[in-house]
C-alpha cells in the first residue's frame, strides 16, 4: 500500500513543492524499504528555504492527501495500479539488478523469497481506492496514533541551525547518533558481528 501511495503522489508533490511553490529543483516522493519496514519518503534540496521550512510544506502537502486520493477517479486509480503492476514485473536489465534482487532477500531479510516481486504484483493487483485511503487515515495522517515520522534535515551554511523543538532529539554529531541508536529497539534485531537477523 506504501508503493501505492508513492505511485499516486509522486507527481503530486512534484508539482506542489517543485512546481507551485517553488521550493527547490529536486523534490522526491519515494519508497523507503530498511530491514523489511517501508516508509513513504519526502526528499527536497533547497537553496530558497531552510530544512524546517521544507519540512513545514511537506506536512502542508501531506495534509492535502485525503483530498488527492477522494478526487481519484476509478480510470485514474486504475492505472497508477497497473503501473505498479508492471513496475514489480519488470524484468531485469542488468544482472546487477536481478543478483541485487536475489541478495537482498539472502541479507539482511534472510527470507529467501525470491518470487516477492511476483505476489507482490498479484497484491496491488487486488488493492482497492476505500483500502488505500483506509490505509492512509489509519497509518499516514498526521493525527494518526500509528504515524510514525523522522524527518533528517542538513543545513548549508546559509541557514543557521535553529534549536530542537520540544520533544524532539537533535543529533548533531555522529558521536550523538551512535550513542542514541544503541538505546534503541531494533526490529529484526541486527547482530553486532555485521548485518545478519539474530
Amino acid at each position: 500500500l506504501v508503493e501505492m501511495l508513492e505511485q499516486v503522489l509522486h507527481k503530486n508533490v512534484e508539482q506542489q513543492l517543485r512546481t507551485v511553490e517553488q521550493l527547490g529543483y529536486i523534490v522526491w516522493c519515494t519508497v523507503r524499504f530498511t530491514y523489511n519496514t517501508v516508509g513513504l519518503r519526502f526528499i527536497i534540496q533547497s537553496s530558497v528555504a531552510s530544512p524546517a521550512t521544507l519540512d513545514e510544506r511537506i506536512e502542508a502537502f501531506l495534509d492535502t492527501v485525503p483530498t488527492i486520493l477522494r478526487d481519484l477517479t476509478e480510470d485514474e486509480f486504475r492505472d497508477y495500479r497497473q503501473s505498479l503492476v508492471e513496475r514489480k514485473l519488470e524484468v531485469d536489465k542488468k544482472l546487477r539488478q536481478e543478483t541485487g534482487r536475489y541478495w537482498h532477500e539472502i541479507t539482511p531479510l534472510g527470507q529467501y523469497d525470491f518470487d516477492r516481486h511476483v505476489k507482490d504484483a498479484e497484491v496491488v493487483g487486488q488493492i482497492t481506492q476505500e483500502q488505500l485511503r483506509t490505509f492512509w487515515d489509519e497509518n499516514c495522517a498526521r493525527q494518526s496514533p500509528r504515524r510514525r515520522k523522522a524527518s533528517f534535515q542538513v543545513f548549508s551554511s546559509q541557514h543557521e541551525l535553529p534549536p530542537a523543538p520540544e520533544g524532539v532529539v537533535a543529533l548533531d554529531t555522529l558521536e550523538q547518533l551512535v550513542e542514541y541508536k544503541k538505546t534503541l529497539d531494533v526490529w529484526p534485531a541486527v547482530s553486532e558481528a555485521g548485518g545478519g537477523t539474530k
